[in-house]
């Protein structure tokens, strides 16, 4: 009974251990990705893991770069212009006297 409620208990540890890496590897999206769920399962180290992330994101920037249009460039210049106006508003909210 007691060799049991030993096992019992390593494998909820375990399987704690499991689930609390995954949602601190979970990255900015919060949800788990195929990739991910690999790593963890073949015990690849962190530091491996964000070289692959860092790895991926720089992929996506070469793709983005690469499909740059007029389009991209009229949105982008849009947000620009909406985030100046977006700080300007906070510094006279947080400021009156200016």
């Amino acid at each position: 009974m007691k060799r049991k409620r030993k096992r019992k208990l390593k494998r909820e540890m375990k399987r704690n251990k499991f689930l609390s890496l995954l949602s601190e590897m979970a990255g900015p999206f919060g949800r788990f990705c195929r990739p991910l769920l690999n790593a963890v399962k073949n015990n690849v180290p962190k530091a491996t893991y964000a070289e692959n992330v860092k790895a991926s994101q720089d992929a996506l920037d070469n793709e983005r770069s690469l499909c740059h249009d007029a389009s991209y460039e009229v949105s982008n210049t849009n947000l620009q212009i909406l985030l100046q106006q977006t700080s300007e508003n906070n510094v006279r909210m947080h400021h009156p006297m200016k």
